[in-house]
């Protein structure tokens, strides 16, 4: 067994090398000591962050005494507390250096009171299974170590991240608090996990102004290792809820412990949960909260409030870091708190009641926070009855016109399928690879010969799929939830055919389809990895943030004659021009594009859901541009920095303000000022422009 666990070390290590040699700019020496200087720095950090998250959750020991996975139902249940905890203090105007450290400290105060009080613990070397763990869980970390911007395409580089997963914890550390902010509407949203962010950034001492880009920048990867770590809690949650399923009141078999592993394995070497757990995303928080969610209602010794709290807990926080949870997390724990036995109806009451005082107390932060600021408790949401904020009627139409889907029932089920390739809608997206199909045949299987608790899981992810086609815009990546629900299906199937098999041969071929599907899930993870940036995914691994930014490259820039400093500015990227071609302090208006996050200078920008203020300058003075320009330059805009094909893409969509469209934006920009830079460089029209106003 020792050299099953050294074999599986080995195989992380050749891993970890292999995958930080895959398209780098970089000697090679260079790039793996930037993975593993990134994995103890950022890594570890938020590894730290967790671990006080688990110790805060030894709060609950009572709640699951007699439990198995105490330590996973640990890691969830304080995780929640400490989010929602975090958020209610930040939101309050706390969010500093030293609050932000005292709740981590009381964490792990109370992770050392509960490991010292636990006497000697005995560890049981896992089976030989977890060896295909080790590719998926590498391939995470050096992903995660690319700074945001490169990867994914699916993503746009990871778009949304740039636009508000870490924006906004940039504004709220500059602010001191956690709270709305009129030009990005996702601060409306509960942001646990931004806060989170924020929480991280705060509590190493970051200098507020730069905050998470302060330093080398190192910040930003301890985001992406925050959501990875969860990814990978994600799959060791799905493990424990197999063996949660086959042997609930009894030692997992040997033959259980293989099928929880390489359920594990399936989740964590599916690419959806590589792309978005290797960003600074929340999608893998959600799938982790679900995992528990499966264990703690599916956990016989717990009573039937106790299950109800404990899940209350995990889907309050679960709908705090994204609000689709209510949609995905809820209803499994519904069909699972309600599905698996027949119980009193009092009972039931009981549970649903406690159950949603217990959800809503984990939301109040962001109820509040939303109800004192905008009067709506859950903007942008229910607009109709609870009051629209800032926003006008033209506005919350454009929002949920873009957030729902228009095509038929028909239409909607044929997406779930169709078409296969990386414009996917459903399951058929190149990243979903072989688990639909997998998914599929344990349900059959579950349904036919399964334990009462598959049957269950199946209406479950019966309902997620609804959910789906009903109640959002299907987007492939809004079916991540699923991840845990289906995973946990195959392995239980997986464990049921096995001890159903008979012969060994049987169960070895059982295992043998099982683990390879997981192989060819990991092998499409690894070439989808290899082609992302025109097959240079590791290209800025060293240079990481600040070498995006432009501030690794701003001494030698000083040191260069003007005329070729001016070449060398004129061929950078809007990034890096506005950062080093620009004097400090002068404001950039963004048009167009919402992602600030790399300018280190005053910034103005809206979201496409929300005003901007070239668009509100066009309500006011409709016919006269110079007035839009004098009025610019009256609130201190110096530069404009308009992205086109954004322009067009959005107007092409509906999804932007009708008023800015790229022909007139492009009129008001030729009168407006003097063009200092353009992309691509010397060519008659381009894409990108930033003009000096006069």
């Amino acid at each position: 067994m020792r050299a099953t666990l050294g074999g599986g070390v080995l195989l992380a290590a050749v891993c970890l090398v292999v995958f930080s040699a895959i398209g780098r700019d970089a000697p090679f020496a260079a790039s793996f000591g930037s993975v593993l200087l990134t994995l103890a720095t950022a890594g570890g950090w938020a590894g730290l962050y967790l671990l006080s998250a688990a110790g805060w959750g030894t709060l609950g020991d009572r709640l699951w005494a007699g439990a198995r996975a105490i330590w996973l139902l640990r890691l969830g249940f304080g995780l929640a507390v400490q989010l929602s905890l975090a958020h209610a203090v930040f939101a309050l105007g706390l969010l500093s250096s030293w609050p932000a450290i005292s709740i981590l400290a009381v964490g792990w105060g109370l992770l050392c009171r509960a490991l010292l009080s636990a006497g000697r613990a005995h560890f049981i070397l896992p089976s030989p299974a977890w060896w295909l763990c080790a590719p998926p869980v590498c391939l995470l970390i050096v992903a995660a170590c690319n700074p945001p911007g490169v990867l994914w395409s699916s993503e746009f580089g990871g778009y949304d991240a740039l636009s508000y997963h870490l924006q906004l914890p940039q504004e709220w550390l500059a602010a001191g608090r956690v709270h709305p902010v009129e030009h990005n509407v996702y601060s409306y949203l509960p942001g646990y996990l931004e806060a989170a962010f924020a929480h991280l950034a705060a509590a190493s001492f970051a200098d507020p102004t730069a905050g998470l880009l302060a330093d080398s920048g190192w910040r930003v990867s301890a985001c992406h290792f925050l959501h990875a770590w969860c990814t990978v809690l994600a799959g060791w949650g799905v493990r424990c809820a197999v063996l949660s399923a086959c042997a609930s009141d009894r030692r997992a078999s040997p033959a259980e412990e293989c099928a929880g592993w390489l359920a594990c394995a399936l989740v964590l070497a599916t690419p959806w949960m590589i792309v978005v757990g290797s960003l600074a995303y929340n999608d893998a928080t959600v799938v982790f909260f679900a995992s528990v969610t499966i264990v703690a209602c599916s956990e016989p010794r717990l009573g039937p409030v106790r299950r109800s709290v404990i899940s209350a807990v995990l889907v309050g926080a679960a709908c705090g870091v994204k609000p689709t949870a209510m949609l995905f997390v809820a209803p499994v724990a519904a069909c699972l708190l309600f599905g698996q036995r027949r119980m009193h109806a009092r009972d039931a009451w009981r549970m649903l009641v406690v159950g949603a005082a217990v959800g809503s107390a984990m939301l109040a932060p962001w109820l509040v926070r939303n109800a004192a600021y905008g009067g709506n408790p859950v903007f942008p949401y229910f607009s109709g009855i609870f009051g629209s904020a800032h926003w006008t009627h033209e506005q919350v139409a454009r929002y949920a016109s873009a957030h729902f889907a228009h095509e038929g029932l028909l239409g909607r089920l044929a997406l779930l399928a169709a078409p296969i390739g990386d414009q996917g809608r459903g399951f058929a997206h190149t990243q979903w690879g072989l688990f639909a199909p997998a998914v599929l045949v344990a349900s059959i299987a579950s349904i036919r010969t399964g334990p009462r608790i598959g049957r269950v899981l199946v209406a479950a992810m019966a309902v997620q799929l609804v959910a789906w086609l009903t109640a959002t815009h299907l987007q492939s990546r809004f079916l991540l939830p699923i991840a845990a629900t289906g995973g946990v299906l195959c392995g239980l199937a997986a464990a049921t055919a096995i001890a159903r098999g008979g012969s060994n041969r049987a169960k070895k071929i059982v295992c043998t389809v099982f683990a390879a599907t997981v192989l060819v899930q990991m092998a499409l993870a690894g070439w989808n990895f290899a082609r992302q940036n025109d097959g240079m995914p590791n290209e800025h691994l060293v240079t990481g943030t600040q070498g995006l930014s432009g501030t690794l490259f701003r001494d030698s820039l000083r040191r260069l004659p003007e005329d070729e400093r001016a070449r060398v500015l004129a061929q950078s990227s809007d990034w890096r021009f506005v950062n080093l071609g620009l004097a400090s302090g002068e404001t950039v208006l963004l048009i167009g594009d919402a992602t600030p996050f790399y300018l280190r200078r005053p910034v103005i920008y809206a979201t496409t859901w929300d005003t901007s203020m070239l668009g509100r300058l066009m309500r006011e003075q409709p016919d006269d541009p110079r007035a839009w320009t004098r009025a610019m330059r009256d609130r201190d805009v110096r530069y404009v920095l308009i992205s086109f094909p954004e322009l067009a893409r959005l107007a092409a969509s509906e999804w932007n303000d009708p008023l800015l469209t790229p022909a007139r934006v492009a009129a008001w920009a030729h009168q407006a000022g003097a063009t200092v830079w353009r992309w691509p460089h010397g060519v008659e029209v381009p894409m990108k422009i930033i003009v000096r106003l006069e």
